[in-house]
């Protein structure tokens, strides 16, 4: 049995790696630690793009209908860079919670959002 990643998760991780050391130098957390709210939402769009905070999210609500191995490469990345905000609790919390226990009205308002 094989416990290794895809090579397609290997992909994610090697961009993953890529954005994360351009958009959030330690400088950036450094910063995070003074402000007020620890939170750039410039950046927060820039990352969003990427469609990380999809993941969990199904595709009939705008998501990937990924796994959870490929937000395990994500969530690998982002902890090594150190990555202020709120990423655990919207793509992975927030999604998984609305995801697997909202009701149908509130799957159709706020997983398209949190996509």
């Amino acid at each position: 049995m094989d416990f290794g990643f895809t090579a397609e998760q290997e992909m994610l991780r090697d961009a993953a790696r890529k954005f994360l050391a351009s958009e959030y130098p330690a400088a950036v957390a450094r910063a995070a630690m003074d402000s007020a709210t620890a939170h750039d939402p410039a950046r927060w769009r820039r990352l969003a793009a990427l469609g990380w905070t999809a993941i969990l999210v199904p595709e009939d609500h705008g998501g990937q209908s990924g796994g959870f191995l490929d937000m395990a490469v994500i969530l690998e990345e982002t902890g090594k860079a150190l990555v202020p905000g709120p990423f655990v609790a919207s793509a992975v919390l927030g999604t998984v919670a609305v995801r697997d226990a909202g009701t149908r009205g509130q799957q159709e308002r706020w997983l398209p959002a949190l996509a």
